[in-house]
């Protein structure tokens, strides 16, 4: 019964911290951008769109359209490309991007433009399996992102931009190689050991997923398992753990919780399942551009009921972690 509380308990946690920023409201564009320099013309769309063709289709496999994908590709060259000025309260129902312009490709969802400013787009429809899809593509920092979803009627005349416009001519569309499927979105990975004090020694091995809520606080969540290697007490274990997460430089500390799931006996301290305190300290010390990104992590955790008894039931550890 306390385990599967535990588990229930665990899983929760970690929905309702995935979802709390699932909404964006957003004042600027081009801290992050997809691709740089700015976009100064369609001719520039089309580079972009031949150079990241890649990227794309993962954006699009992430954010639940990947068949859309060849549709994209072979008609945005032909589409009717508009240039628009969106206002405050123009909602976008995502948008993938670059934290910083480096490292792998994010996606926000349901983001707001919260600005007095405008910001200016380019807008265009892409047909697919009897749906149009509006994309719209910032012209600051090339963040593609999905306006809207309506079913193909019969032709109408061009509807109205959200705010003055002006439609900018067609220009040839690009040679586009055929795609292979990439990489999906990057995850992270860790391998370490686990010390307990009472004496047992774990190795760990976790994946999970990190979701930036800012430019420095972000949201790890992760799953694994914890073997014992030795030691006279404690058990083999299945891990949830979620941590929250500031990250400077090449630095990053969190705190979390973890669900310990132990195929011990629930009876004895050193061997139950446990909702346990987590905290982590953690610099990078390698990174090849646009593939993965190398750290060392320390870990501290005790179960949240045996916080007095660090001395007996604590665990401490280290090891790497893969950004890839």
């Amino acid at each position: 019964m306390k385990t599967r509380y535990l588990v229930h308990t665990i899983l929760a946690m970690m929905l309702m911290l995935f979802m709390a920023h699932s909404a964006q409201a957003i004042t600027t564009m081009g801290n992050h951008p997809f691709y740089q320099p700015p976009l100064t013309s369609i001719g520039d769309l089309y580079t972009m769109v031949a150079e990241k063709k890649w990227e794309i289709k993962v954006g699009f496999k992430a954010a639940g359209i990947g068949p859309v994908y060849d549709s994209f590709m072979s008609q945005v060259g032909k589409a009717e490309i508009t240039k628009v000025e969106y206002e405050k309260g123009t909602t976008l129902k995502w948008m993938f991007y670059r934290r910083n312009g480096e490292g792998p490709l994010l996606i926000d969802n349901h983001v707001v433009w919260e600005s007095d400013n405008r910001i200016p787009a380019y807008e265009f429809d892409i047909d697919h399996d009897g749906q149009r899809y509006t994309f719209s593509v910032p012209l600051i920092c090339g963040n593609i992102a999905l306006k809207s979803i309506a079913p193909i009627t019969v032709p109408v005349a061009p509807v109205a931009p959200p705010a003055p416009s002006e439609t900018v001519a067609e220009q040839p569309a690009p040679v586009v190689a055929p795609a292979t499927t990439p990489k999906l979105m990057p995850f992270v990975a860790d391998l370490g050991l686990l010390y307990q004090v009472d004496p047992a020694t774990y190795l760990v091995a976790r994946i999970g997923y990190e979701h930036y809520l800012t430019d420095n606080v972000s949201v790890l969540g992760m799953v694994g398992v914890a073997p014992k290697l030795e030691g006279t007490d404690g058990a083999s274990a299945f891990i949830i753990d979620v941590f929250a997460n500031y990250n400077w430089s090449r630095w990053y500390a969190g705190i979390g919780l973890g669900g310990w799931i132990s195929d011990g006996d629930d009876d004895i301290d050193a061997e139950d399942s446990d909702l346990d305190v987590i905290f982590n300290v953690g610099s990078q010390i390698y990174e090849k551009p646009d593939a993965y990104k190398l750290s060392i992590y320390a870990e501290v955790r005790s179960a949240v009921d045996e916080l007095d008894e660090f001395d007996l039931y604590g665990q401490v550890g280290a090891g790497l972690r893969v950004h890839f």
